[in-house]
This record gives structure tokens, sequence and C-alpha cells, in this order.
């Protein structure tokens, strides 16, 4: 999913999830590291990954310095709700408010949609 722009989840075998946690902080731009946190913790929920792929990959954050990041991985590993995320407010305002409107809309709260 190049630069995030695709509206699809990506489940990543291990290998391609293994040479993706090596170039991280190196190759992808937050949205992209964004999206991989995100879907590897979908393919996790669904049965497709296991728990150790998802911890493997958050294992690499300390070296994260995007917030946004932080908030996916961080939000997996305490079962945030929609509601939660929904009244997170994160210093990126274009990106964090994308999530947060997305995460009220599943409950019939967005006021921006």
């Amino acid at each position: 999913n190049s630069g995030a722009w695709g509206f699809y989840r990506v489940r990543y075998t291990e290998p391609l999830l293994q040479g993706l946690r090596a170039v991280m902080h190196t190759q992808l731009v937050p949205l992209e590291r964004l999206t991989l946190v995100s879907d590897t913790w979908a393919a996790v929920l669904a049965g497709r990954s296991s728990i150790g792929d998802f911890l493997s990959l958050v294992e690499q954050l300390p070296a994260e310095t995007d917030p946004d990041v932080w908030g996916a991985a961080l939000g997996a590993l305490l079962e945030t709700t929609p509601f939660e995320m929904g009244r997170t407010v994160a210093p990126h305002p274009t990106l964090s408010e994308v999530l947060s409107e997305a995460a009220l809309a599943v409950s019939g709260e967005a006021i921006h949609i």
C-alpha cells in the first residue's frame, strides 16, 4: 500500500513483514508506518496473523517519532474503543481529525462527515 493511499487492508506475509520492519524508519513515511501498524493489528483481530507478528512490529517503535503511529500501536495494545479514539487529539490536526472522525462515525457521532 505504497503511500498508504489505498482504502483497504493488507495482510503481510511473514517475510514481507520482516523486511518492512527492517526498513520502516528509513524507507516508510509516517502514514505508511501507521498503516502498517493498523493493517497488522487488523490481521491479528481477523485471525490471519499472530499476535507475535504485531508485537515484533511494536518492538521496532522505540525509534518512532510520529505520535499518530504510536497512537495506533498503543490503541491496539490497550484495546481502545472507537469512542475513546474519537476523543483523542493528536498534534497533527489533519491526520488526527480524519482518524477521530472515522472513529466517531462508527458510533454515529461524527461531526464533520
